[in-house]
């Protein structure tokens, strides 16, 4: 069941360009610190291709850091992804669980990964970017003050134009394949091989990807504050 009081603290994630992330690899948000729950340290980690289902779901969960707090706390907590306009299509509700120190992970939220990327894209990734909500509570405790944090997570994308000049095009035959291997500046090794060859009356082009992944990602700013 959902808590209708307040939350004491509330961390927005925005994770931008996060349909090009095609690694299998666990994105961490930027720590935050609660100060009003003895000054602990927290951060949300997000699965986008989850092993242990198949790689069929997105999963994210909840940990705290190690931080000079006690060595255990426990609290309430909701984990949701948003659209847009701020409107919930995924939540989960934790109740009463208990953080060690950087030893122990919350329990983990699912979300299929069709559904984000495929079924409903436009309201999970408006302008590509995926929002997860993460709000705390102190046990049966109603905030007198409540905080609020909001970071991103850029994954950074490359864009190239390519010329591809095919010399004595006319004489080609009809099935005569042309290789080209496609690569960014940043990197050496060709990421795509393109094929072209004719038919009677068509030019076919495909290409392969010659590398597993070529998404990065890299943190930027987050900004935290509690009203006085």
């Amino acid at each position: 069941m959902e808590r209708s009081d307040k939350a004491l603290f509330t961390f927005v994630w925005k994770l931008i360009n996060f349909s090009f992330y095609s690694e299998p690899n666990t994105l961490t948000s930027p720590a935050f610190v609660v100060k009003a729950l003895e000054e602990t340290t927290w951060a949300l980690h997000l699965c986008p291709r989850d092993k242990s289902e198949s790689e069929s779901e997105v999963t994210y969960y909840l940990q705290r850091m190690d931080d000079a707090g006690p060595e255990s706390i426990a609290v309430d907590y909701e984990l949701s992804l948003v659209n847009g306009r701020g409107y919930t299509m995924k939540s989960a509700m934790f109740r009463n669980y208990s953080f060690k120190r950087k030893c122990r992970d919350g329990c983990a939220a699912h979300a299929l990964r069709d559904e984000i990327l495929v079924e409903k894209k436009s309201s999970y990734l408006p302008d590509d970017t995926l929002t997860v909500h993460c709000k705390i509570w102190k046990l049966e405790e109603e905030a007198k003050v409540v905080g609020k944090c909001i970071a991103q997570t850029l994954i950074g994308i490359e864009h190239a134009n390519i010329i591809w000049t095919v010399e004595n095009f006319s004489q080609l035959e009809v099935s005569q394949m042309i290789p080209v291997p496609i690569s960014w500046a940043s990197r050496k090794q060709p990421l795509f091989l393109v094929n072209m060859y004719k038919s009677d009356d068509r030019i076919i082009f495909n290409s392969y990807s010659m590398v597993a992944a070529i998404s990065k990602c890299a943190t930027s700013k987050c900004i935290c504050w509690t009203p006085p």
